[in-house]
């Protein structure tokens, strides 16, 4: 494209120039000769006239020239300078970040899922690798039987022209005359044969050991990666037991009411029983309030429990701290129900075997 634009100038430039000098060069030759023919009939001032006239036209053509060879550079310049500075190809874009992102500073384990991601990414790379040097170990398999066959091919050849020069070499023993020059060519062709289909099968041999050791390297790596994602997904399940364990055993203030029937018994004792029925209430709210679906699904985001969420609330029960009484009345106009009202303090407790469960 250059190159094009550039002989295009050359030309334009060319014909401007060689306009302007023949142009020129025409005057200069018009008003030489009318000087002649002036000096030759004795007119001094028409001689000089004329002589001034195509000393100008001579002057006139050198510096339109001069201009012309001027701006012919400048237009081949300003191409070649244009040609560089035309809008450059528009690179291709940058591969997108990992899905996995990046730590987010507000959540606890986001640098622990991160790093999680981006190793279960590489595992699924690495597996990818894998699977192409298996796929290419199989291609050098098939390669090889068929280049083995080949080599026993050509070495029966070359026994065979071995046995045919051997067999007329006998012959010439008994004849000098005969020629062996055709069974000699045959065999250093077979030879040459023979060997290049042995080379051949030696590079499929070195490129399958080869690519037997990359299989054991990636086989390394996998396992290596593995481990490293066994003991991030165990950091991080202990993370999310350790918040989740957190959130059922932090102490709470509960307001409950408990009812007792006072049949045959006397104030003392139904008051106490209302009291212990409250408790027990209290008990029971505690923890479906502490095992609600947050907290439960703070225990693993993602879902993949060892244990479904009614097994988990078998196993975790709340217990009362401490409790205060606000109030104790008989609930009846004949005093056959007594009620209290009180204010517990409470907690939830997570068994051991219950984590041990939800982390192995």
């Amino acid at each position: 494209m250059l190159f094009g634009i550039f002989v295009f100038l050359l030309v334009i430039g060319i014909v401007f120039f060689g306009t302007l000098s023949s142009s020129g060069f025409g005057d200069i030759r018009k008003c030489a000769t009318e000087a002649k023919k002036h000096a030759e009939k004795g007119d001094k001032q028409a001689e000089a006239e004329a002589t001034k006239d195509a000393v100008g036209a001579k002057v006139c053509g050198y510096v339109c020239g001069f201009i012309a060879i001027f701006l012919f550079v400048i237009l081949v310049y300003s191409t070649m300078t244009d040609d560089d500075s035309s809008p450059p190809v528009k690179p291709k874009p940058a591969p997108s970040a990992k899905a996995c992102g990046t730590p987010v500073p507000q959540d606890n384990w986001s640098d622990l899922r991160t790093s999680l991601c981006n190793y279960q990414q590489d595992y699924n790379n690495q597996q990818a690798s894998f699977k192409q040097v298996q796929q290419q170990i199989s291609e050098l398999d098939k390669a090889i039987s068929t280049a083995e066959q080949l080599a026993k091919d050509y070495q029966a050849k070359k026994d065979d022209t071995l046995a045919k020069l051997q067999e007329v070499s006998k012959r010439l023993i008994d004849n000098p005359d005969i020629s062996i020059d055709t069974e000699r060519t045959a065999y250093r062709q077979a030879k040459l044969e023979f060997e290049a289909k042995q080379q051949a099968l030696s590079q499929l041999q070195t490129q399958r050991t080869q690519a037997t050791e990359e299989q054991k390297r990636v086989e390394t790596v996998l396992q290596t990666t593995q481990n490293q994602i066994n003991a991030l997904e165990k950091q991080l399940k202990s993370a999310y037991f350790a918040s989740f364990k957190a959130k059922v055993e932090q102490e709470r203030v509960i307001e409950v009411e408990g009812e007792s029937g006072c049949n045959q018994l006397t104030v003392q004792q139904c008051r106490e029983a209302a009291e212990q029925e409250a408790l027990q209430v209290a008990s029971k709210q505690a923890a479906v309030n502490f095992l609600n679906a947050e907290t439960l699904a703070s225990l693993d985001p993602h879902g993949n429990l060892q244990l479904t969420k009614d097994e988990i609330r078998s196993q975790t029960r709340a217990v009362v701290m401490g409790h205060q009484i606000l109030e104790c009345k008989f609930v009846t106009p004949a005093g056959s129900a007594y009620s209290c009202k009180i204010r517990a303090t409470v907690k939830g407790l997570v068994p051991p075997e219950l984590e041990q469960q939800l982390l192995k």
